[in-house]
């Protein structure tokens, strides 16, 4: 499923990169620069859907909605955030 998802994501990028390039004909520089934005946000979208989908979190999740407490959610938040850039 992520893999289609992800295919179809490039697809459409692709696609509307070829298009605003064949209108506005960008120098190779400008188009490189934009590629490697590009990447750059698929690497964090990978980042974030990897970390979002493992189980571990999900549970925490789970438990600080069910106890319904704002310090367990800021932990929580915390612990996610600091588990974002080490995995």
């Amino acid at each position: 499923m992520w893999l289609s998802i992800f295919f179809s994501m490039m697809y459409a990028i692709s696609f509307s990169f070829t298009r605003v390039t064949t209108i506005f004909a960008w120098s190779w520089s400008t188009r490189v620069c934009f590629i490697m934005i590009g990447l750059i946000f698929l690497l964090f979208l990978y980042k974030f859907f990897y970390v979002f989908s493992k189980t571990r979190w999900c549970l925490r999740t789970i438990i600080v909605f069910h106890s319904n407490s704002s310090l367990h959610l800021c932990q929580s938040l915390f612990e996610w955030c600091g588990s974002f850039w080490c995995t």
